[in-house]
């Protein structure tokens, strides 16, 4: 993906889930992130963002304990 004259590596996050690869669809998002570095994230689905503390097993969003993936 090119974003502001730089490439950014597209990960596909559904394996980090052990879900099954999919075919693209114009429903789907791409999310950049910048830590550790920067690439895309290709989604299903984004909602709400928080801050989570590096290396935190999991967030508390909403009253909702949520897992948390870290990319080496």
């Amino acid at each position: 993906m090119h974003l502001r004259g730089e490439t950014l590596d597209v990960q596909d996050t559904r394996g980090w889930w052990a879900q099954p690869p999919a075919e693209p669809e114009a429903a789907q998002r791409l999310i950049v992130v910048t830590r550790p570095r920067r690439e895309a994230w290709w989604v299903d689905e984004v909602g709400p963002v928080a801050d989570v503390p590096d290396g935190a097993p999991h967030a508390v969003l909403d009253g909702q304990v949520l897992p948390v993936v870290w990319r080496p």
